[in-house]
Order: structure tokens, then sequence, then C-alpha cells
């Protein structure tokens, strides 16, 4: 019996291999490019364009913190380090995995299938750890309105829970309602023609990056020695050894096609996917080194740009679901969970004091809120919210006039 049967004690006692086998081949079917190319989310991380988008995706979210907070009373909230649920989001879920890579592997999973599944592991009603689960082997259906999850194993075993034990998050909501759509799938076409580019090059280059060509003989041959001929031109004349010197008799020639890599528009057909890649994932073209649209004044802006509408969505979503999966009804009065992103935001050295030294002037920030941002400590005093020019007037203006405020009141007496 599996950790998951132990736990729940409870066990799927229908067919396991009917519904898998059938989704294996409608995801076989789902991903057929146009292009004759299968195209799974695992080929699809083949393609260096998608690989880049999803490790960049991946990595930045993971290395935000998702921080559990307490509300306070008066507005505002803090750092709820008490909570059972802060250790397992802000430093490990389990003790298998780091919170960077759960996390990863949870926006991994969003971008390549549009769905994450990770099993809540109980201590009574506490949480105590999270633990990763496979979407390739995870069936969600509804019974009587409620969400059911059957898990199939390697070892074909299948585990059946209902939403309370698992933590779903979903992409982009697919037509049934109940799973998310994968990128992948939706944007088939455009990968498999990117993956083809790539196998065209990587063929082309086998052959030292020259195209094929036609060995004319004067007279007639059999199969035999068509065969025997060819072989040996492909053995001593192509691949590594396409710049060796052949010899050919009075009866022999070589005519190399005409198309050439340019002629079949390689390069323009490549560049054209990596854009197309990126668009899916509202990637900048620049973050993924394409250079070919970036200047030196737009780069900042398309940093910001990535922020906000790529990966803004993706933080919100992820957020939400860890809200209503992982807190109570209850907790979420008192408690709520969410991203630190403040550093993602930062400009350079330059616009981040001149909006600092904004924020201290209009006292809507204080000092130690400032230094906090620059992972600072506190200093004594720098709580007050207060302007220090006004400040500084102020107390300049009380040491001038304190002397002749004194000597008017002599002279009144007087």
């Amino acid at each position: 019996m599996s950790i998951f049967s132990r736990l729940f004690e409870k066990r799927y006692q229908g067919a396991p291999g009917e519904w898998y086998h059938w989704i294996s081949q409608a995801v076989e079917s789902i991903f057929k490019a146009d292009s004759g190319i299968t195209v799974t989310p695992d080929t699809a991380m083949q393609c260096m364009a998608v690989y880049a988008c999803v490790t960049l995706i991946s990595e930045t979210i993971a290395s935000l913190p998702l921080m559990v907070y307490r509300r306070l009373d008066g507005g505002g909230k803090e750092p709820a380090v008490d909570h059972a649920l802060y250790p397992i989001l802000h430093d490990s879920p389990n003790p298998d995995y780091t919170a960077f890579e759960f996390r990863q592997a949870q926006a991994g999973h969003l971008c390549l299938r549009g769905n994450h599944y990770a099993v809540k592991i109980m201590r009574g009603s506490n949480l105590i750890r999270l633990e990763p689960l496979n979407p390739d082997r995870m069936k969600v259906t509804r019974e009587d309105g409620k969400l059911i999850y059957e898990y199939r194993h390697e070892d074909e075993k299948v585990e059946r829970w209902d939403r309370r034990f698992i933590w779903h998050t979903r992409g982009m909501l697919a037509n049934d309602g109940v799973l998310g759509l994968s990128p992948i799938g939706v944007a088939r076409n455009a990968i498999g023609l990117a993956l083809g580019a790539e196998k065209y090059g990587a063929t082309f280059y086998k052959n030292a990056a020259r195209p094929t060509g036609i060995l004319h003989y004067e007279g007639k041959l059999n199969d035999d020695a068509k065969g025997r001929i060819k072989a040996q031109w492909t053995e001593g004349f192509t691949g590594e050894k396409a710049n060796s010197i052949a010899l050919l008799d009075k009866s022999m020639s070589w005519t190399p096609l005409s198309m050439s890599n340019e002629d079949a528009q390689f390069l323009e057909t490549r560049g054209y996917q990596i854009a197309e890649i990126a668009r899916l994932y509202h990637v900048p073209p620049h973050m993924i080194a394409d250079l070919t649209r970036a200047t030196f004044s737009n780069i900042e802006e398309q940093s910001i740009e990535f922020v906000v509408y790529c990966l803004r969505p993706w933080l919100v979503r992820i957020e939400q679901s860890a809200n209503m999966n992982l807190l109570s009804v209850n907790e979420r009065k008192d408690y709520f969970i969410e991203h630190k992103v403040d550093g993602l935001l930062r400009g350079n050295m330059a616009e981040r004091y001149a909006a600092y030294q904004s924020a201290i002037m209009n006292t809507w920030m204080s000092p130690n809120e400032v230094r906090a941002l620059e992972n600072l400590n506190p200093r004594v005093g720098g709580d007050v919210y207060e302007n220090p020019n006004v400040k500084a007037a102020e107390n300049f203006s009380k040491m001038n006039n304190k002397p002749s405020q004194e000597g008017d009141e002599g002279e009144d007496e007087e």
C-alpha cells in the first residue's frame, strides 16, 4: 500500500488502466502538429525558445517568497511566521524538496500542461506537508457536483481523493470547466514548426552544411553497383569528410542541388518562431536572447512589462488557488497568502533613491520601510513619518527665534 493509501485509507476499486490509456491516446492526437511532428510537453522542451520561456517564468516565480500574512486590526499586514503553513510555503513543503524546487515545478507544470497538482498530507485537521504529483497521471471528473481526483502511480495503483486533499492550480480554464488548457496543446503548430526547423538545421549541418546532389555516370549501372557507389561516396565525402578531395574518372561527375539554406528562408523561419513562442508566453523577446527589436531605451520598460503582463497573472492565479485550497474559510478572515514582488519592480539605483526620497518627503513611507526594501536593518528613530526638510527648518527657526523672543520680552517689561 502506498503512502497516500496509508494516510487516507482510501483505495480505488475500479479498472485502473482504462482511463489512463484513453488519456494517452487523446493527448497524442491533440498534440499532433500539422507539420507532422508530435508535440508534447516533453518534446516541446527540446525547442530552445520554449525551454527559455518556461525556465524564465518558473525560476522567477520560484525565487519570489510566497508569504502567509496576518491582517492587522488597523489595516495593513505582517508576516504570520507562527502559522503552520508559513514554513511549508516559505521554506520547504516536504523533506524532499526546497520551496524553490516545489514552486518551480508548479509553475513549469502550469506553463507546459496547464495544471498542477499536489496532495495535502494531513495530521488530523492540520496540513503538515505537500507532495507534488505528475499531471500526466491525473484524471479529474465530477461526481454529484464534486471534483474527484484519480491518480495512477507507476506501479499501476490508483489513488482517489476528493478536492479537500488536492491543491489543484489551473491555467486558463478549458471548456469542461475542470481542467486548465495546456499552452503546448494550443500552440502545437507553432512549436511543431520550430521543432521542424531545428530538425532541418540539424540534418543540414550533419551533412557539413552541404545540400545533397547527383552523381552522374556515363553508362548503365545495375542496382548492386548503384548501391555500392552511393555507399562509398557517402562514407568518403559527407559528414566530417565533406571537405575531402574527391577523385572521379572521366565517366563520372558530381552536380550539387541548387537549393540553398537562404532559398528555404531557414533563418527567417527560425527567428519568426522564436517571436511566436515568446508571444505565447507573453515574454519580451530580449529576455530569451532575441535582441532583434531591442534597444537600450526600451529594455527596462519591457522588463517591467514582463512583471506586469506576464508574471502577475500567474502570481495572482497561484495566490488565489493557495488561499482557496490551503486556508480554511475561517482562516481567510485573518490570514492570506501573497508573493513578495517588491524586488522585481525596482529600477536602477538612481531611480530607486529618487523614489524613496519622494516617498519620505511626502510622509507616506518611513526611513525604516525604505531600509527594509533595500535589505538593511532598521535604525533608531526611523519609524517616524515626517519630512526631514520641514523638521530641519522648524528646528532652525526655533534656534534663531529664541534669543530675539527673549529680547522682546525684556523690552516689554521695561
